[in-house]
């Protein structure tokens, strides 16, 4: 069962959570999307913090938190986040958020990366393909040229093979479209 905490007061919250780290997740799970400012947020926060960190495995609980606070949180100010971090639970904590903010970033210029290139090789192929099938159609219309040209007019001269070998697809076009002539320089003609 899901339950929107949105709407709900620290009072209403309190009443719900019967421990201090239950209190500030649900509190977190509460505010922590919407709060404009999450350093400002763990400040207002100081003293349910501290309650949590005192209690056993508390640590790790505010790692929890700050983790996820990283995941959902706006946080404009890395520096500010941090300091509010030191004051609410400590050195080592802020040590902590530090070097998860690495792996994060690290993480995160990862998977960009990773999208990216996998963007590279998806242009890459469609440019590659759509090359490949415009140079086949060039040399197609090459060949087919040659072909209707020796078949009505004998083998063709260097001149000739030159003038279809450097024509362009416009060109190649509309020489094929030119159904009976009567000589070579007819079927070339501009």
């Amino acid at each position: 069962m899901v339950d929107d905490l949105s709407h709900l007061s620290d009072q209403e919250l309190s009443t719900r959570a019967h421990r201090a780290s239950v209190l500030l997740i649900l509190r977190a799970l509460r505010d922590a999307r919407s709060a404009v400012d999450v350093a400002r947020w763990l400040l207002d926060s100081v003293a349910l913090i501290r309650a949590v960190h005192a209690i056993d495995r508390g640590p790790q609980v505010l790692l929890h938190l700050i983790r996820y606070l990283y995941r959902v949180g706006h946080i404009d100010d890395p520096s500010a986040f941090h300091e509010a971090i030191r004051i609410t639970m400590g050195d080592d904590m802020k040590e902590n958020a530090m070097t998860m903010e690495q792996h994060a970033l690290a993480r995160g210029e990862q998977q960009g990366l990773q999208k990216g290139l996998r963007q590279g090789l998806e242009q890459g192929l469609e440019q590659g393909l759509e090359q490949g099938l415009e140079q086949g159609l060039e040399q197609g219309l090459r060949r087919a040229v040659q072909r209707q040209a020796e078949a009505r007019f004998g083998p063709l001269d260097a001149a000739s093979l030159d003038r279809i070998a450097r024509a362009s697809v416009a060109d190649l076009e509309r020489w094929l479209d030119r159904v009976s002539p009567s000589s070579l320089d007819e079927l070339l003609a501009d």
